[in-house]
């Protein structure tokens, strides 16, 4: 059993971008290969808006573990760290999804160090 905190600090992911803006981009082509042109204007708006709206609510997020009573899991704020209900909601090979407070977080490869993943993925392994 882990003595001392685990902190996890989570990144917003370059990777996760990428992909959702290769499939915005294949959606516009499939929609300007076969639909009118004022529909694939309207999807191509669209998308942009979605990706930028996408990116400006993602942000960092610092959780820590500590053992003891409870769930153990915490969350960095302004005023210190404060507990949070943590719940996995997806456990992959290169991908993760946490529930934190009621906000899904999607962790892909790029969101984490190496040695702090591999904490996470011990931590939501034994939880379970």
């Amino acid at each position: 059993m882990l003595r001392r905190p685990v902190t996890i600090s989570i990144a917003p992911s370059r990777l996760g971008l990428a992909c959702s803006t290769l499939l915005a981009l294949a959606v516009c082509a499939l929609v300007a290969c076969y639909g009118p042109a004022w529909l694939a204007f309207a999807s191509s708006v669209t998308m942009v808006v979605g990706l930028c709206r996408e990116w400006r609510q993602a942000r960092a997020l610092t959780l820590r573990w500590v053992p003891g009573q409870g769930n153990g899991w915490q969350r960095k704020t302004e005023r210190g760290w404060q507990p949070v209900v943590v719940s996995c909601a997806y456990l992959g090979p290169f991908l993760a999804g946490l529930d934190v407070a009621g906000r899904r977080h999607w962790l892909w490869v790029d969101s984490v160090e190496s040695g702090q993943r591999w904490h996470l993925r011990r931590l939501l392994l034994w939880s379970e």
